[in-house]
């Protein structure tokens, strides 16, 4: 798993982002893996929340 402990987690969660587009891996199709992994994400307040930052760097910050 992506060790984030090291540092800020920028470089990582980048080279996930990179990994992501070339495997052509959308935003949606990402999302809707979310939702058969952590059923219920959405009702959590804060792990809605944690998911959205996590889309929004994974999908909109490095592109």
């Amino acid at each position: 798993m992506i060790d984030l402990l090291d540092n800020n987690g920028t470089a990582e969660y980048r080279k996930l982002a990179y990994d992501l587009k070339d495997k052509g891996i959308t935003e949606d199709m990402y999302t809707a893996m979310l939702d058969k992994q952590l059923i219920g994400w959405r009702e959590d307040r804060d792990m809605s929340k944690r998911i959205e930052t996590l889309l929004d760097i994974l999908f909109h910050t490095f592109f």
